[in-house]
């Protein structure tokens, strides 16, 4: 018989192992909310009289982007996309799918305030609410009873000549391509300056945890908890046979470039909203971002990733076998 101390240091180990694993802390009720909705969706249009009114009874201010105030009430806070960034928001509520969740991530270049997002989509792996959830979850938030859980994101920045040219804030990908070109791509590839590998093939993709559920796993790469911190990297058809996703620390420095010899430019997609062209010498770095993410869910809610994996992938979904027949005793020649 266990003693009472076992059960007791394996209680510990338990909440030990849990409370590690998700990196969660709890949200405070907030002042000021940015809701962003999916254009031109009924649903979403619903949505947000719901939870604008919600709001307005706990005393809350409800703001939303400029391009939208012709359809919100004249009590709203309407606020351009371009001064988002000097507004003080305590969250942002989004009414759509991934999509919107991108959408809301580019919007702002640096810090962003944690996400609570609703699935008014198709999919919807990253918005873990539902529409039928709406007055119990904004209840939730209003006295308090949530947590957030932080994501990493990458930052992009491309080099020209050696200089850099633009920079972006990445939540699920960067995709270095072959874009319309007819022949395989070839990319240096290098890890904290020291050579990593050449890719032949259609291209590489470097992945944060949060977007391994993405183009990354449809390219056969690793599916990754979002609370472990990694980059997966992943190529897009190889012209190899053992060529296989790897993970790497999240601290590691990744560069992609297009080295002199190589019979076509490449492409940089980032997170699928925007595509540069990069010529012969020209280069890509991804790095942690000093800005992370950080998504809303239910308090103590660690199922919220498994139950999209199951729901939205059918993560091992298969016709279950038969029961044993009573008797049977699996022996192919009983005595």
């Amino acid at each position: 018989m266990p003693s009472s101390d076992d059960e007791s240091n394996k209680k510990e180990s338990n909440n030990h192992t849990k409370s590690r694993l998700l990196t969660r802390e709890p949200m405070p009720p907030p002042q000021r909310v940015l809701v962003v909705r999916k254009p031109g969706d009924a649903t979403a249009d619903r949505l947000f009289e719901q939870i604008h009114e919600a709001f307005e009874n706990s005393g809350i201010t409800t703001v939303v982007d400029s391009s939208v105030a012709d359809r919100c009430p004249s009590e709203v806070e309407v606020c351009s996309a371009e001064d988002l960034s000097e507004v003080d928001l305590d969250l942002v509520i989004t009414l759509g799918g991934d999509g919107t969740l991108l959408y809301v991530c580019s919007m702002f270049h640096e810090t962003i305030p944690p996400v609570l997002s609703f699935n008014v989509g198709s999919l919807g792996f990253l918005t873990p609410f539902t529409a039928d959830e709406v007055d119990e979850v904004i209840q939730s938030v209003t006295k308090g009873e949530m947590d957030v859980l932080e994501r990493v994101r990458f930052t992009a920045t491309v080099y020209h000549d050696g200089k850099p040219t633009s920079s972006f804030q990445v939540m699920n990908e960067v995709a270095v391509d072959r874009g319309y070109s007819a022949f395989l791509t070839q990319l240096e590839c290098t890890c904290d300056g020291d050579s990593l590998t050449t890719v032949d093939g259609d291209g590489i993709i470097i992945a944060t945890a949060t977007g391994s559920t993405a183009y990354n796993l449809s390219a056969g790469g690793s599916v990754v908890h979002p609370a472990i911190p990694v980059m997966v990297f992943t190529p897009i058809c190889p012209h190899s046979l053992s060529f296989r996703p790897i993970t790497l620390p999240v601290d590691a420095l990744l560069s992609v470039s297009v080295p002199k010899g190589s019979s076509s430019t490449a492409w940089a997609n980032i997170d699928g909203r925007y595509r540069i062209e990069l010529q012969v010498g020209d280069s890509i770095d991804v790095i942690r971002s000093p800005y992370p993410l950080y998504t809303v869910s239910r308090r103590g809610g660690s199922n919220d990733w498994f139950t999209s994996l199951r729901s939205c992938l059918n993560w091992n979904v298969r016709i279950r076998q038969k029961a044993m027949q009573t008797g049977f005793t699996g022996r192919l020649n009983p005595e």
